[in-house]
């Protein structure tokens, strides 16, 4: 889904990509946040292994943003 706010300066582009947490996505990724400036990582903070998957999500984000 992607949505866009017109700004006076600036058009922000928002794309949004729920994987539900499929292992069959992990490969993927990259391409969701290929030349992102930021995400945000919505999760159920009750469960262990999701907590253990946004970790592992966020540190690929986080090399990501980093060689932008």
């Amino acid at each position: 889904m992607t949505h866009g706010i017109d700004l006076p300066d600036a058009t922000i582009k928002f794309d949004m990509w729920d994987t539900a947490g499929q292992e069959r996505y992990r490969s993927l990724a990259p391409m969701y946040y290929k030349g992102a400036k930021a995400a945000v990582v919505v999760y159920d903070i009750t469960s262990y292994v999701i907590d253990q998957f946004v970790k592992h999500y966020l540190n690929l984000f986080i090399g990501n943003f980093s060689k932008s």
